[in-house]
């Protein structure tokens, strides 16, 4: 061989050997090091969260128990009877006109440890009416969730509103032994 294909031989070699070296030594270390780098974020924001709850846990085991008392031990028409009724006082609070009040039960959640129902509200009143009325229920001593909200204007002329909403609860199973079954604490 003459010079020429020598150096085209080495360069041909060369670039053959970049290419594997690429191939399976640099692109699977960058990999791995991107999917560890992106474990190691994950792993912080749950750590994070952890911090939270831990500092939170005085909150948190005070609203648990509060709603424990309040409702999630009760059962399930008599519940369902003191929501109707509270749902209907805030209203009245708020100085929102409630046409319908309906409830269902809709299944069980976390491993049947724990009853869902929904209440479907319909109503109308001012937008702070029906913001006075949303804040009852934030402040719930129930474990009241927002499921859905839907707001229409009666007309523009008036501050009415036409509001529809669906809220949540949930309440311990009867079968459940102090809210769980295998023994461990039950939590929010």
């Amino acid at each position: 061989m003459n010079r020429r294909e020598r150096i085209l031989a080495i360069t041909v070699a060369a670039l053959v050997g970049l290419f594997f070296l690429d191939q399976f030594v640099i692109q699977p270390v960058s990999t791995r090091l991107g999917n560890m780098s992106d474990r190691a974020d994950q792993l912080e924001d749950e750590l994070r969260t952890a911090r939270l709850l831990v500092n939170n846990r005085e909150i948190i085991e005070t609203r648990w128990q509060t709603y424990r008392a309040a409702a999630l031990e009760a059962d399930e028409s008599a519940q369902r009877l003191r929501i109707q009724r509270s749902l209907n006082e805030w209203a009245a609070e708020a100085g929102l006109d409630l046409a319908a009040l309906s409830s269902g039960r809709t299944g069980t959640i976390e491993r049947d440890r724990f009853h869902e129902m929904r209440f479907i509200l319909r109503g109308t009143g001012s937008l702070a009416a029906a913001v006075r009325f949303l804040h009852h229920i934030r402040r719930s001593t129930f474990p009241l969730r927002i499921v859905a909200c839907d707001f229409g204007a009666r007309s523009e002329e008036e501050d009415k509103l036409s509001l529809q909403l669906t809220v949540s609860t949930i309440r311990l199973a009867p079968d459940t032994d102090d809210g769980n079954r295998d023994g461990s604490e039950a939590g929010p």
